[in-house]
């Protein structure tokens, strides 16, 4: 199974961060791999999550899934 496929199924299920890709599946460059995703077709949505690091700073970074059929 490709990194695409998992990440389909990841991102059918609820939100996928490049924190949970990383550590779940071993992928690295999670916007490369939306973009390949969203060119074989898949609407997906994102949204920008911010939180603060260790060090007590804000960051910000997006998380996406598969756009909800309404």
């Amino acid at each position: 199974m490709t990194q695409n496929e998992m990440l389909i199924g990841m991102m059918r299920d609820g939100w996928v961060s490049p924190a949970s890709a990383l550590t779940e599946i071993g992928c690295f460059r999670l916007a490369s791999r939306i973009h390949d995703i969203k060119k074989m077709g898949y609407a997906i949505e994102s949204r920008i999550v911010k939180q603060k690091n260790r060090f007590g700073h804000y960051i910000g970074f997006k998380e996406y899934r598969i756009k909800k059929e309404a």
